[in-house]
């Protein structure tokens, strides 16, 4: 009697080729929703910029001056009133902004107090003004102004966190090491 082997299911090696596929997929996906995430928050922060011009701008069309560098709390008190829903953008208002970003060694924006990175910058003089933004993609960024931010001293600028001690503490350059400045104003 011929007895025939009816054997349903798969082998060792097609599973393992199978769960192989998935892991390669699966790592792929991961990665591409990291830089995903990256280019949202560098968009968040350049769309940021753009909107505190705008209010710089009007401030300064309304006072013939531009507003306080003292401190955050004073440019917020300035340029508020003219901010679609009246707040200076902060990192501590987008959750994983640049507060959770990796503080490389060396960067120019790095608060070492904390070593957490500061996200926004301001500058003001009789001359002019520059709001900048740290993007973590050091690519080149078009519409900005790039440079290094040689018309303001020492107490001229302050950033999200802190005043910013010494000047140059920044940089408005595409295409640093570890990240990019995205600057609007006056160099």
């Amino acid at each position: 009697m011929n007895v025939k082997d009816n054997k349903k299911g798969f082998t060792l090696i097609e599973l393992l080729v199978v769960i192989a596929i998935i892991g390669l997929l699966s790592t792929l996906a991961i990665v591409s929703l990291a830089t995903t995430r990256q280019k949202s928050r560098d968009s968040r922060r350049s769309s940021d910029i753009r909107q505190m011009q705008t209010a710089v701008e009007m401030y300064n069309n309304e006072t013939g001056s531009y507003p306080s560098n003292v401190s955050w709390a004073l440019l917020q008190v300035d340029i508020g009133p003219y901010l679609v829903g009246g707040v200076l953008p902060t990192p501590t208002d987008h959750p994983g902004d640049c507060a959770d970003d990796p503080a490389p060694d060396g960067n120019p924006w790095e608060n070492t107090a904390d070593s957490n990175v500061d996200c926004y910058i301001y500058c003001s003089n009789a001359d002019g003004y520059l709001l900048g933004a740290r993007h973590e993609d050091n690519g080149a960024i078009d519409e900005d102004v790039d440079g290094p931010p040689t018309s303001y001293l020492a107490g001229e600028c302050v950033t999200d966190t802190y005043p910013i001690a010494q000047v140059p503490a920044f940089t408005c350059l595409d295409e640093q090491v570890d990240y990019s400045g995205f600057c609007l104003g006056t160099l």
